[in-house]
């Protein structure tokens, strides 16, 4: 991948939802947690839009929800590397940039929202986002 150069312009927290059910969390439960990744572009402003969103659940039950917008920048020349003909295609490596950033920013804010309760301990785990960013996306 050309080098490419952006900058992180805003992050919003659109939902953050979180059952007060601490009873039914207990030492070595199994709780699953879902994570969802999507991208939409600004063409006129150069903006890739990363929405990440995840889900903890207990036997189906959702124990805390959480959605981010994260808003990245690029600048006009790298914008101008990534037309091919009408299309923007944006490479993996460079979704996968921002969705790892998205989601360690997520960590974050779900280890201060939490604070002070016993979701606190439920950290974001690592994980390799190449498993949920798989492909180049093309917007036309």
């Amino acid at each position: 991948m050309e080098d490419l150069n952006y900058k992180l312009l805003k992050i919003s927290l659109k939902e953050f939802a979180i059952i007060d059910a601490p009873s039914i969390i207990s030492e070595g439960a199994e709780i699953s947690i879902n994570v969802g990744c999507k991208f939409a572009l600004d063409k006129t402003q150069h903006n890739v839009l990363c929405t990440l969103n995840v889900e903890y659940r207990l036997l189906q039950m959702p124990l805390l929800k959480a959605l981010i917008e994260v808003v990245f920048n690029l600048t006009s020349c790298s914008y101008d590397k990534l037309k091919e003909g009408d299309k923007i295609v944006m490479p993996q490596p460079l979704l996968l940039s921002f969705a790892s950033t998205s989601y360690s920013t997520l960590r974050g804010i779900l280890f201060a929202k939490t604070e002070d309760t016993i979701f606190n301990t439920l950290y974001l785990p690592l994980i390799d986002m190449s498993n949920i960013v798989k492909s180049d996306l093309s917007f036309t």
